[in-house]
């Protein structure tokens, strides 16, 4: 089963190391390239686009939603 996360910063990174313990098939996308770079050379599957993740089984965001008042910035979300 093919897991993707979008989103590789702190909480993605270490979602999916820990999915890949218990057997899981992950691959990584991020907007951020260099997060991405260190992630390949560690070993791990990435996408540049988000082509390379449409195929997953199952799709897991972990971008940032910082407080704004009383609501939620969602505009890491939309992009």
């Amino acid at each position: 089963m093919l897991v993707s996360i979008i989103g590789a910063g702190t909480v993605g990174k270490a979602t999916g190391i820990g999915l890949q313990q218990y057997g899981y098939d992950v691959i990584f996308h991020d907007t951020r390239s260099s997060g991405l770079d260190r992630l390949a050379e560690g070993g791990h599957k990435v996408a540049k686009g988000v082509e390379g993740v449409r195929s997953s089984h199952i799709h897991i965001v972990c971008v940032s939603t910082p407080l704004e008042g009383n609501g939620f910035n969602l505009s890491f979300l939309e992009s």
